[in-house]
């Protein structure tokens, strides 16, 4: 840690920390932070996402060879999100993981170095194989002093955040973020899609099957998260909507593949079509493609901002005027 361009910070007072091999010291407040097999930390693991990260996320490779070519040409709506940060996460220059479980490949290969923050101590552990520098904490406040990164990402992070919390976990980003700083971002949105209109009619189906599972208990509408950005300073770059459009079959089987199919009949149908094009491997690579091209043409072009469950966003921080 000695070796990082920039200090981690005290999270009670903020006063940049002194190193040490087994522990952070506040010399103004007399905090102590231990430090474990090279990783910093700032809170307590959390339950839910240690058990969550167990089983869902891995670290993320980016696909190589024949693989990465043809995905490199076709549109593939299962690597949408590869190819927004191939496209939008600069080179070079510092860059912070935000929630960043066991890390992404595409992050480590495009930045000169990463560091990644998850309260998840065991995802942390693989985490800190791949980046320069893993750190255990909340993001309220983030352990780093001002203005110390190029690119600031979060992948399904926003949407765990609880609504007090938001606009403290907003400020922060642009506070870490140096000036003409980057911070690439997917977000789990809420939605006026129609048939998340029809979700909702049952209030505990919709808690049951769309908000408990991932934790999602921060969601608000698209419009609302490109204002919170603005108003604390980060403008919006590229925004692409995500899911604004025909559901994917996995997403019928995830969300309505339960009491939800007993409520309508139309439901029921799609949730069939679904596991069968679920259960064929060539006609679902071929509505992988289709969904795809959807999604970047009458996606971005057709579809309202605020029907999106997910916003692949770009917010840049404004550069220092002298």
């Amino acid at each position: 840690m000695t070796s990082l361009p920039f200090r981690l910070i005290c999270t009670a007072c903020r006063t940049p920390l002194d190193p040490g091999p087994e522990r952070l010291s506040c010399p103004s407040c007399s905090s102590r932070f231990p430090v474990s097999d090279g990783i910093p930390s700032f809170c307590e693991s959390d339950p839910f996402y240690e058990e969550y990260i167990s089983h869902h996320v891995p670290y993320h490779l980016s696909p190589g060879g024949l693989k990465g070519a043809v995905l490199r040409l076709l549109p593939y709506w299962s690597w949408r999100e590869w190819r927004f940060w191939r496209r939008y996460i600069p080179r070079g220059g510092w860059l912070l993981d935000l929630g960043c479980a066991r890390g992404r490949q595409i992050f480590a290969a495009r930045a000169a170095a990463c560091v990644g923050i998850d309260t998840a101590r065991t995802a942390l552990t693989d985490c800190a194989r791949h980046y320069r520098l893993a750190v255990q904490s909340g993001l309220t406040p983030i352990p780093f002093e001002d203005a110390a990164f190029d690119c600031v990402v979060t992948s399904h992070v926003i949407g765990h955040i609880p609504f007090a919390d938001k606009d403290t976990v907003v400020s922060e980003i642009a506070r870490v973020l140096k000036p003409g700083g980057r911070s690439v971002n997917v977000i789990e949105t809420d939605s006026l899609h129609p048939l998340l209109h029809f979700a909702k009619q049952w209030p505990d189906l919709y808690q049951r099957h769309f908000i408990d599972p991932d934790g999602h208990i921060g969601l608000e509408l698209p419009s609302a998260v490109l204002d919170r950005f603005a108003r604390h300073g980060l403008r919006t770059g590229a925004c692409w909507k995500m899911e604004a459009g025909p559901f994917h079959p996995r997403q019928w089987i995830k969300h309505f593949d339960n009491e939800y199919a007993t409520h309508s009949p139309a439901v029921a149908r799609a949730v069939a079509r679904s596991r069968s094009l679920m259960s064929n491997p060539a006609l679902l690579a071929a509505a992988e493609v289709v969904l795809g091209l959807n999604h970047y043409t009458l996606g971005q072009w057709r579809y309202p901002l605020d029907h999106a469950q997910f916003l692949a966003v770009v917010f840049e921080k404004n550069q220092v005027c002298t």
